[in-house]
C-alpha cells in the first residue's frame, strides 16, 4: 500500500495503538512504540500504588479493582514488549 507514492509499513498493534510508518522511517515508528510502552508502564505503576494505598486505608473494593486493572495493564504491557522485540528484529 502507498500513500502519496510512499510505501507504508504496518508494524502491528501495540495495545490500542496501531503503528504505521513510511518505509525508511522506521526510527520514528520504533520511537512511537517505545512511547506506548512507557505510557503503559506508567499506568501499571499508578494502579499498583493505588492498590497499596487502598489496602493501607482498609478499602478492599478499591484494592481489588486496582489489582484487577493493574493486571490487565500488565498483560497489555507484556504484549507490547513482545511486539517491540519483533519490531526491533525487523529493523536489523
Amino acid at each position: 500500500m502507498t500513500i502519496l507514492g510512499a510505501p507504508l509499513v504496518a508494524w502491528g498493534d501495540l495495545g490500542n495503538v496501531v503503528l504505521v510508518g513510511f518505509a525508511g522511517g522506521v526510527g520514528l515508528v520504533l520511537e512511537r512504540a517505545r512511547h506506548v510502552a512507557a505510557v503503559q508502564a506508567s499506568n501499571i505503576a499508578g494502579y499498583r500504588t493505588l492498590e497499596r494505598l487502598a489496602a493501607a486505608a482498609g478499602d478492599p473494593d478499591t484494592e481489588a479493582l486496582a489489582a484487577r486493572l493493574g493486571e490487565q495493564e500488565q498483560q497489555t504491557f507484556d504484549r507490547i514488549l513482545g511486539k517491540l522485540q519483533t519490531l526491533a528484529d525487523t529493523l536489523d
